[in-house]
């Protein structure tokens, strides 16, 4: 079936002032966003129900939360979406206090794209927090953002507002990395257990 020219200036109509993406990734690629507020005025946001719109952008960097890079990956991996354009990369959005993203989940869409895989955590407002390193040695702070480690839990501090709390254990590294970033380091990040959480609560009664 012939497919009309899609009119993408439309699907900016939600756009916001946004600080660049983290990462080498050139305003000039196209850059697609399943739904949510883009991350920067180079991204073109889609909904679900938006699947021939993305197919006829021939996005080269996809960016999602897990939920909708699983099942846009899905889609692609049976053949039901064509997303054979996306060639850079896959940006994988993580709410502050979530989980981290799987090694699992990272080969996943390894063998479904075929391009590298970085994990972007996202503030309550949306904003990046922190990005992976490009290296993989874990996760850069955005300049916009602190850390420090209280009672085991890594939090992150941005100027004049509270501690955003993650229910994450790491280490902070501050040494300089393998990728050329001067920005201090998250590694070793890791999901705290209830089992910690309340031996915590428990010393602290």
């Amino acid at each position: 079936m012939k497919r009309l020219p899609v009119d993408f200036s439309r699907l900016r109509t939600q756009r916001s002032r946004r600080n660049e993406l983290p990462l080498n990734i050139k305003p000039n690629l196209r850059q697609a966003q399943l739904s949510g507020l883009p991350l920067s005025d180079a991204v073109v946001c889609f909904s679900s129900r938006q699947i021939v719109d993305l197919e006829c952008f021939r996005p080269q960097v996809l960016i999602g939360s897990v939920e909708d890079l699983q099942r846009t990956a899905e889609r692609a991996s049976l053949g039901i979406a064509d997303l054979s354009s996306v060639d850079y990369a896959v940006l994988a959005l993580s709410p502050v206090g979530e989980a981290p993203i799987s090694d699992k989940f990272r080969v996943f869409l390894w063998q479904t794209f075929g391009v590298p895989v970085f994990e972007l955590v996202t503030g309550p407002n949306g904003a990046v927090l922190a990005a992976d390193c490009e290296a993989h040695e874990g996760w850069h702070l955005q300049r916009n953002a602190s850390a420090a480690i209280f009672d085991g839990e890594l939090q992150i501090l941005q100027k004049g507002q509270q501690p955003i709390r993650t229910r994450l254990t790491c280490e902070i590294e501050t040494k300089p990395c393998p990728c050329g970033r001067d920005t201090p380091r998250i590694a070793n990040v890791q999901l705290r257990s209830r089992a910690n959480s309340l031996n915590m609560l428990a010393a602290s009664a």
